[in-house]
């Protein structure tokens, strides 16, 4: 047989190569988990349980899941009384703890979350 005519080699790879390709795409998956988690929780905003009590009074609470050590949920952003203006710029609001705050949602929420703290008057 000429050397023109050869049969191309129509054989799998062998098996060993295959596992490699399994390991990286869970490694991979496991990564964009590991990044869209990160991505949700840096987004949320941490404020203390006497703000959200607030933010429950003046009826701004879009919504809320009462966990067993944490509430979280989302709230519309409530605009405080300003004093007359005086032509100086006010500051931006200070974050809780240091941390900057969230970003609001397409109406105009921010994702919050509170430690738990047992009020037998908040449901009254």
């Amino acid at each position: 047989m000429p050397q023109d005519q050869r049969r191309p080699n129509l054989n799998p790879p062998p098996k060993g190569k295959w596992g490699w390709l399994f390991i990286q795409a869970g490694i991979t998956i496991l990564l964009l988990l590991a990044w869209q988690s990160a991505l949700t929780t840096a987004k949320m905003r941490l404020i203390p349980y006497s703000e959200f009590k607030s933010l429950l009074a003046r009826h701004a609470l879009v919504d809320a899941a009462i966990g067993e050590t944490e509430i979280t949920g989302h709230a519309k952003p409530v605009k405080a009384t300003a004093p007359a203006n005086t032509g100086a710029p006010s500051p931006p609001p200070a974050s809780p703890r240091g941390m900057a705050a969230a970003s609001p949602g397409e109406n105009g929420a921010f994702a919050f979350r509170t430690q738990r703290v047992e009020d037998p008057k908040l449901v009254e």
